[in-house]
């Protein structure tokens, strides 16, 4: 509140709420690692929600590969989408994000 100007406040923001911190590391992946959709919620908006997460990781430092994030993705769907799921897996030797993000 108290902050002039813009960049000053993001500062603060960025100071308070994005530290590098252990404990801000495991809140974010715990976040990440339990993400799943739940009834009512659309793919699109579940998607949304997916990769709000994955920029605050990167954020504070902590990497996540392309095929890591595709299978939490695809871990993360109810399981009405494992045909979809085997589908995209069968015969594949990588799985790869950008193509699983297509839902």
């Amino acid at each position: 509140m108290t902050e002039t100007s813009a960049k000053e406040l993001w500062q603060k923001l960025e100071e308070k709420y994005m530290t590098k911190s252990l404990e801000n590391r495991i809140y974010l992946k715990k976040k990440l690692f339990h993400f799943e959709c739940h009834q009512g919620v659309s793919i699109t908006e579940h998607l949304n929600g997916f990769n709000k997460i994955i920029p605050d990781l990167m954020n504070i430092d902590v990497k996540i590969n392309d095929e890591n994030k595709a299978l939490l993705l695809l871990n993360s769907i109810p399981n009405s989408y494992n045909h979809f799921t085997h589908t995209l897996i069968n015969g594949k030797i990588e799985v790869k994000y950008d193509v699983v993000s297509l839902l």
